[in-house]
C-alpha cells in the first residue's frame, strides 16, 4: 500500500479515531462514570435514611438496599481509581492520567530537548504542583 494514497486514507482517518479514543476516550469514560456516581452518592458508603425512628418502611428499605448496591458496584469496578484519594477529589485519577499523557505523549509533538518542550513540561508541573497543593488531594 502506497502512503498518502487511495485506501491510506481511510486506515489513517480510522487509526487516529483509534488513538484518540484510547488515549482519551478510556480516561473520559472513566471520568463520567465516577461523575454519574458522585452525584447519586453511591462512592462512599450510603449512610441509612430513616424518616420514622420506630421502623423502616418497605420503600425506605428498598431505597437503602440500592444505593448499598450501587456503592458495592462502583466499589468493585472503579474503587481502585479513586478510594486512594479523599471524598471530594474523586476526579484525581483522571487529572493524573491526563498530566502524564501531556508530559509523554504531547511532548512528542516538540523535538526533543527543545525549548519548547522543556517549557511546556515546566508549564504542566507547575500547574500539577499548584493542582496538588491546593486539593490535597491524599488525607
Amino acid at each position: 500500500m502506497e502512503c498518502l494514497r487511495g485506501r491510506w486514507f481511510f486506515w489513517a482517518a480510522l487509526s487516529i479515531l483509534g488513538m484518540v479514543l484510547f488515549v482519551v476516550g478510556i480516561p473520559g469514560g472513566i471520568l463520567i462514570a465516577l461523575y454519574m456516581g458522585q452525584r447519586s452518592g453511591t462512592l462512599e458508603y450510603p449512610s441509612v435514611e430513616v424518616t420514622n425512628d420506630d421502623f423502616f418502611t418497605a420503600s425506605e428499605l428498598l431505597f437503602n438496599v440500592h444505593r448499598t448496591n450501587a456503592y458495592f458496584r462502583n466499589r468493585v469496578a472503579f474503587g481502585n481509581v479513586y478510594l486512594n484519594y479523599d471524598a471530594e477529589c474523586w476526579w484525581f485519577e483522571f487529572a493524573c492520567t491526563m498530566r502524564k499523557l501531556m508530559l509523554t505523549g504531547a511532548l512528542v509533538v516538540f523535538g526533543a530537548g527543545t525549548t519548547p518542550q522543556i517549557v511546556f513540561a515546566i508549564i504542566v508541573c507547575i500547574l500539577w504542583l499548584t493542582l496538588v497543593s491546593n486539593y490535597k488531594p491524599v488525607g
